[in-house]
This record gives structure tokens, C-alpha cells and sequence, in this order.
């Protein structure tokens, strides 16, 4: 993003308004990567405002947001890469008809993402990849992996307590949706993690 002094005075109300909506989810005290995600999307979408000449957040219309939006596609990422933009600009879209930037609010016709199925390892395929790891404790991580199903992040900030051996039940106190909840491990990787 430009910095604020290099922007065309012209150009600030709408710079205000995207700066605005990024203190909003900060102040909602969101991720730092639900921050980043914002300022990507939305940060783009201001840009492309810009190099439209539009400079009020009172002059966006839903046919600039459908243009963008047909703009990112065009680019040949996924659907959920243009289904993300379209989150985005639908979020900064929101806040500026909250807080009067926009007189009336514009509707984000959200595009359609391409359902794709998640793949899980063959008992083979596990198999393969436990007979490459070299350290016992690489083995033992992969199992607890594939046990819970735990996202990268999530196992990374597991306590030694979180882990409650005898039953198998693993509280997950660190989540992305910021709610805990509980896994299971089985008894080879309990076994395991003892070892």
C-alpha cells in the first residue's frame, strides 16, 4: 500500500475510509493474519478504485465491485481466491455504510467456490511416509497428525498437559476460530508419545 503523503489529496477520503475499516478489525481484535488477509483484499480494492479515478467512498457502486471482482478472476486464480476478495471488499463495503461514508449499502453478490474434496491418506500413503521418517520423534508426530487432524498451528501450541494420555482426549486451547475444543488420539500413537 502507498504511503499516505505520496496519495493525491483527491484521493484520502476513501485512503481514510480503508484505514478506518483496518482499525475496526483490529480494535475487534482479529488475527494477525485476519488483519493481513484485510489489508491484502481490501488494499487491492482500493488501488483498483484508485487507478479508476473514483476518489469518495460515495462514488463506488455495486458495478466497480462486480468489475474488480471479474478483474481478479480474469487473473486465473482459484475460486476461492476471488471468493476471498469479494469477502474482503463485501466486509469494507459494510463498515463504510455503518459509519456514513456511504449513503446507501451495495451488495456483493458473493461468487461461487469450487467445492473441492479434501484428501486423505491411504493406509499405503501412511504407511510410506512413517518409513521415511529417520527420528522416532518425527514418527510419533506424524501419527498425532493424522490422529487429530490438527491444523500446523494448532499442535504447535499444544502443552505437554493438553495431552491427557491415559483417556487420549488432546485439549486444543489455541484455535483459529479462538474457541477450544478436544481431539482424540488413538492408543499406537499414545503408546508412542510415551516412548
Amino acid at each position: 500500500m502507498c504511503p499516505l503523503y505520496l496519495i493525491p489529496k483527491s484521493d484520502h477520503l476513501i485512503l481514510e475510509a480503508y484505514q478506518d475499516f483496518i482499525l475496526s478489525r483490529k480494535a475487534s481484535l482479529l488475527s494477525p493474519k485476519t488483519i493481513e488477509f484485510y489489508e491484502y483484499t481490501v488494499g487491492e480494492f482500493i488501488e483498483w478504485l484508485s487507478s479508476q479515478g473514483l476518489t469518495e467512498p460515495e462514488d463506488i457502486t455495486s458495478f466497480h465491485v462486480r468489475a474488480h471482482i471479474t478483474g481478479i478472476s480474469e487473473r486465473g486464480v482459484s475460486t476461492s481466491t476471488v471468493h476471498a476478495h469479494a469477502r474482503g471488499t463485501r466486509a469494507f463495503l459494510r463498515l463504510l455504510n455503518e459509519e456514513g461514508y456511504i449513503s446507501t449499502s451495495i451488495n456483493v453478490k458473493m461468487p461461487r467456490v469450487e467445492q473441492k474434496q479434501m484428501r486423505a491418506l491411504s493406509p499405503e500413503e501412511l504407511k510410506q511416509i512413517l518409513k521415511v521418517c529417520k527420528k522416532p520423534r518425527d514418527k510419533v508426530l506424524m501419527l498425532f497428525l493424522v490422529d487429530t487432524g490438527l491444523r500446523r498451528s494448532e499442535a504447535y501450541s499444544l502443552k505437554w498437559l493438553d495431552v491427557v494420555i491415559p483417556t487420549g482426549v488432546v485439549n486444543v486451547r489455541r484455535t483459529k476460530s479462538k474457541k477450544a475444543r478436544s481431539v482424540f488420539i488413538g492408543v499406537k500413537t499414545r503408546r508412542a508419545l510415551l516412548r
